[in-house]
């Protein structure tokens, strides 16, 4: 009789560790898929838009590679860099060689080009650093979405073309523009927006962006839009 009850009792105990064992496993599983992994690698796939402009190579136009890194709680850093890229090329060539075009002012008939006049911005690149917050949606269960505001400083460079000399050519509507390529780079500040969809137990994620560069000496801001594709660990 006292063997069975000291039997008894090593079992309670024995099930009661292994439904301890249990329920800990499930806890840190629901922990795991739980879990925002602070660091994300993101592919950046997009177009701009700036007032009174036109560009060539849409629907694409912008190609660039971002890192987010959440610092402290949803405070974060984010830098990326982009460049004006073309996936379906026209025949407009410039001086230098190269098709990646921001048409400035848009062109207007009968063309009567100024000297002095900036005509085009010719092969941009940006380098972004920015601050950013994130709204984590639905925290309690398995979170999907978040939401990412931030502000931050951007820096590009390029090219930009000027109308060097206009000749009317006599008896003919058309002349001869001859155009005059500078190097050019300029500061402003950015803010931003994205949302981001996450997959395979947030280790991936897909979403949207939308960003405002207001630089100084551009007449207006250029308005970046897009998608993205992201790695997070």
């Amino acid at each position: 009789m006292k063997m069975l009850r000291y039997t008894c009792f090593f079992l309670a105990i024995f099930f009661a560790h292994l439904g301890t064992v249990s329920a800990q496993k499930v806890t840190d599983t629901l922990k795991q898929q739980k879990k925002i992994y602070p660091t994300s690698f993101k592919l950046l796939l997009g177009d701009f838009h700036m007032l009174n402009t036109t560009h060539n190579g849409r629907p694409v136009t912008q190609l660039g590679l971002s890192v987010n890194r959440t610092l402290y709680k949803n405070f974060g850093i984010g830098l990326a860099y982009i460049q004006w890229t073309m996936l379906r090329p026209d025949e407009l060539t410039l001086p230098s060689g190269v098709k990646h075009i921001l048409l400035y002012p848009r062109p207007k008939y009968p063309y009567e080009p100024v000297v002095g006049q900036l005509q085009y911005r010719v092969d941009y690149k940006m380098l972004d650093v920015w601050l950013y917050y994130q709204f984590i949606m639905n925290k309690r269960k398995l979170p999907k979405h978040i939401i990412n505001t931030g502000l931050g400083i951007t820096h590009n460079w390029g090219y930009d073309v000027y109308v060097e000399s206009y000749t009317v050519v006599p008896g003919y509507l058309d002349g001869t523009v001859l155009l005059r390529e500078e190097k050019a780079a300029y500061w402003g500040l950015l803010p931003s927006l994205s949302y981001s969809y996450l997959l395979l137990k947030n280790r991936l994620c897909i979403g949207v962006d939308i960003r405002a560069r207001i630089y100084s000496g551009w007449p207006q801001p250029q308005f970046d839009y897009g998608i993205h594709f992201g790695v997070n660990f």
